[in-house]
């Protein structure tokens, strides 16, 4: 009898419950501070030790505050789907930002002159910091495959020369991917200023 009468109750148990908890991205109905019904008895409940805990840590209220504005320069193919995972996995749940977004794919940048290009290059005169995704710098091929107006100028080149930018190649060193100097621990990082000829996108 005692299971039969378990049986009946616990699923009303569980509706009751959940319904008092906060609204979660992941509400697990098991988690609970509150008394359960247990026959005619009330025993208090403790949470589990291996209940998740981590749906609480991305609240508003408990992300990161960051002041200043961050400019944003989403880019083309897969760059635009890697980022876009990044922001939703790694970085919008945990910082509070004032994003300045500018979309520099190549049908935006096509269908605004590659005014975007421009702007999105002042923008970063103004507030100092920008993330840019990998862009299409389109050849003839790109141009017949998109239908573009115009064989546009590489976008880096363009915000390079705004920006009076200089170049910096650093290596991304991986400890699963063997190096061709093992013996080389440090990463090697070059700076250079980028002047003329191709960087001035007009080849």
């Amino acid at each position: 009898m005692l299971r039969l009468v378990l049986s009946r109750v616990m699923p009303a148990t569980i509706s009751s419950s959940s319904s008092s908890l906060p609204s979660l991205r992941n509400p697990n109905p098991n988690f609970s501070t509150g008394a359960r019904p247990h026959g005619l008895l009330s025993f208090p409940r403790k949470p589990s030790p291996s209940a998740s805990l981590r749906c609480f840590a991305t609240t508003a209220d408990e992300r990161i505050k960051v002041q200043n504005p961050i400019v944003e320069m989403d880019g083309d193919e897969m760059a635009r789907v890697i980022w876009t995972m990044i922001k939703d996995k790694l970085i919008f749940p945990y910082l509070d930002l004032d994003v300045k977004y500018f979309d520099l794919g190549i049908l935006n940048r096509d269908a605004t002159d590659d005014a975007v290009t421009v702007e999105s290059a002042e923008a970063t005169l103004e507030y100092n910091v920008a993330v840019k995704c990998a862009t299409i710098t389109p050849d003839e091929t790109r141009v017949e495959e998109f239908k573009l107006k115009s064989m546009w100028r590489s976008p880096n080149g363009t915000i390079r020369n705004i920006l009076n930018g200089t170049v910096f190649r650093e290596p991304i060193i991986c400890q699963n991917i063997p190096r061709i100097l093992s013996g080389w621990k440090k990463p090697i990082c070059i700076g250079r200023h980028a002047f003329g000829d191709q960087y001035r996108s007009t080849d």
